[in-house]
C-alpha cells in the first residue's frame, strides 16, 4: 500500500521533481521505429509496470535508461538536469541500474566475484571482504539459498544467472532499479523471493521499473502501469481493481489449444533418463502427433533433461528411440540432429541466435549447413532466402538486415524456429521457449506446436508458466522430486 501512496501523491503535486524524466524521445534500428516521441516521468519511491507486445519498445526503453544504448533525439533529465548515458556506468553514477533479460555476467568468474565488480565501493566503506561477503549470502538468501559464490558463472543455468545479475544491480543501491522480465526463468512457484526482494527495495525509497507480460508481477508488485504500444506511451495509469481488467485485456488473450491427438497412437519417442540427471533412472514415451509436458521438479532440473536430449548436457548414457530408427545415445548436439531432435533454447542470446550477424545472415545458417565443400553465397541470394522465411513465420517489424541482437524476444524465437523447423525434424523440445514472450508469442509457440504434430512429430514442452504447458501439450508428465528419488 506504502507504493500505491505514493503514486497518488505525486500525481496530485504537479511541482514535485521526477527523479527520471523523458521527453520525446526517439530510436530507431534501421527503418525500424523502436521508441517514438516517448515522454515518461518515474518519481522516487514509484513502483511501475512498463507494459506492451514484443516490440513495442520496452527493452530499448530499459536499455537507454540504463546505458547500454543512447536515444536518436529527445531529452533525459535526472533531478532536473539533463543527462546522456554514454555507459551502465554513467548511469550507474547517476544512481540508475539495469538488470536485462539476457543476465550479462562474466562467464569465466565466480558468483563472489561477478557481484563484487558490480557493486565496488558501494557496500560501505571499510567494509571487509568478510563484511561483504556475508552481505552477499544473506541477499541471495532471499531469493535462492542454493546459489553458490565459488560457481563459476557459466557454469550456472540461465534463472540462477538472472537471479545473480539482479542480486547485483540490488547491491549496488540505485535510487532507480530497471529490471527487464525478472521472472522468465523462474516458474510460478518460485517467484515468492523475487517479490519480496523488489518489495524491499521500494519500501526503501528505490524506484522500480519493470518490463513484464506476466499478469501476477503487476498484481504484486506495481502501483502504476505504463502502457506501451509501437514505441509510444499509450496509457499511464494507478494500478488497482478497477483498472485490472484493461490490464489483463492489454497483456493479451487466452492462448489457443491444441487440436486433439490421433486416436491411433504408435510410440515415436522413447527416452531412458539416466539416473544422474537426479531423477533415478526413468523411461519418457510420446506418440507421433503428441506434445508431452514436463512438471513437477523445479524448472532447472527439468532443464537438464531437455538440455540432455539435445546433446548439450552431460549426463551419460541418454537413449532414444525416434520414429522406426534404431537406438542411439545423445553425447553431443551432432547426435541429437542426426537422431532428428530440434532444442530450442531459452537462452536465445548465448544459445539461440548468432548475436552480431544480421537476420538474413542467421537464417542464411541453414542453406550454409546443408551445403557441402566450400560455396558462397552472394549477398542478393541471402537476403532473398531470408526475406522469403522471414514472410513464412511472420517476423514482426524486422529488416533482414537488422542485427538479430535488436529484435524482440518475440521475434528473436521465430527466427530460431524458422531455421530449426525448416530442417524437418521429428522431435521439438522447448526448453522454457516462452521465456520474454508476450501473448502473441507465446500464442505463436501454441500454433507451432499445433502445426507440427499435426505433421506426426512428437514435441516436449516446459515452461515457467503452467498455463502455457497446458495449452502447448497433450498430455503432462510428473518428472519426481529429484529429493525424493
Amino acid at each position: 500500500m506504502q507504493a500505491r501512496r505514493k503514486y497518488v501523491e505525486h500525481t496530485a503535486r504537479d511541482d514535485a521533481m521526477p527523479l527520471v524524466q523523458l521527453t520525446d524521445v526517439q530510436r530507431s534500428f534501421g527503418s525500424v521505429r523502436a521508441l517514438a516521441e516517448l515522454s515518461l516521468s518515474i518519481h522516487r519511491g514509484d513502483a511501475i509496470a512498463l507494459l506492451g507486445l514484443n516490440g513495442a519498445g520496452k527493452s530499448t526503453l530499459l536499455r537507454i535508461l540504463g546505458g547500454l544504448d543512447q536515444p536518436d533525439s529527445g531529452a533525459i533529465l535526472v533531478n532536473g538536469r539533463s543527462v546522456r548515458f554514454e555507459s551502465p556506468r554513467a548511469a550507474l553514477d547517476h544512481g540508475i541500474s539495469l538488470s536485462t533479460q539476457e543476465p550479462e555476467l562474466f562467464p569465466d568468474l565466480s558468483v563472489y566475484e561477478n557481484l563484487s565488480l558490480g557493486t565496488y565501493g558501494r557496500l560501505g566503506r571499510g567494509a571487509t571482504g568478510v563484511e561483504i561477503r556475508e552481505q552477499f549470502t544473506s541477499l541471495l538468501n532471499e531469493i535462492d539459498s542454493s546459489v553458490d559464490l565459488a560457481k563459476k558463472a557459466d557454469t550456472l543455468p540461465i534463472s540462477v544467472r538472472q537471479i545473480v545479475a539482479l542480486s547485483r544491480s540490488l547491491l549496488s543501491r540505485p535510487k532507480l532499479l530497471l529490471i527487464d522480465e525478472p521472472t522468465t526463468s523462474l516458474a510460478e512457484s518460485e517467484t515468492s523471493p523475487v517479490f519480496r526482494l523488489i518489495q524491499r527495495a521500494t519500501a526503501r525509497g528505490m524506484a522500480v521499473l519493470v518490463a513484464t507480460h506476466r499478469f501476477d508481477v503487476v498484481e504484486s508488485l506495481v502501483s502504476r502501469v505504463v502502457m506501451l504500444r509501437d514505441g509510444r506511451v499509450v496509457e499511464d495509469t494507478g494500478f488497482s481493481s478497477s483498472t485490472a481488467r484493461r490490464v489483463r485485456r492489454f497483456l493479451g488473450p487466452e492462448l489457443p489449444r491444441l487440436s486433439e491427438p490421433p486416436r491411433q497412437r504408435k510410440t515415436a519417442l522413447s527416452i531412458d533418463l539416466p539416473a544422474s540427471l537426479g531423477f533415478g533412472p526413468s523411461r519418457l514415451l510420446a506418440s507421433a502427433g503428441e506434445s508431452i509436458g514436463l512438471v513437477g521438479a523445479p524448472l532447472r532440473r527439468l532443464s537438464r533433461i531437455m538440455r540432455s536430449l539435445a546433446g548439450l548436457e552431460p549426463a551419460g548414457a541418454t537413449s532414444v528411440f525416434v520414429g522406426e530408427s534404431a537406438a542411439c545415445v545423445l553425447r553431443t548436439p551432432a547426435d541429437a540432429v542426426e537422431a532428428g531432435i530440434a532444442y530450442v533454447t531459452s537462452d536465445r542470446q548465448r544459445e539461440g541466435i548468432f548475436a552480431q550477424l544480421s537476420v538474413a545472415e542467421n537464417l542464411a545458417m541453414l542453406r550454409l549447413a546443408s551445403q557441402r565443400g566450400l560455396q558462397f553465397l552472394s549477398s542478393n541470394t541471402v537476403r532473398s532466402f531470408a526475406n522469403s522465411l522471414a514472410a513464412r513465420v511472420k517476423l514482426v517489424n524486422t529488416d533482414v538486415g537488422m542485427s538479430a541482437e535488436t529484435l524482440s524476444g518475440g521475434n528473436q524465437q521465430k527466427l530460431i524456429l524458422a531455421r530449426l523447423l525448416a530442417a524437418k525434424p521429428k522431435v521439438l523440445l522447448l526448453d522454457n521457449a516462452t521465456r520474454g514472450l508476450d501473448s502473441d508469442g507465446r500464442a505463436y509457440l501454441v500454433r507451432t506446436i499445433n502445426e507440427f504434430c499435426a505433421r506426426g512429430g512428437s514435441c516436449i514442452v516446459t515452461a515457467t508458466e503452467i498455463e502455457f504447458v497446458r495449452a502447448a501439450t497433450h498430455r503432462l508428465v510428473e518428472m519426481p522430486s529429484p529429493d525424493v528419488a
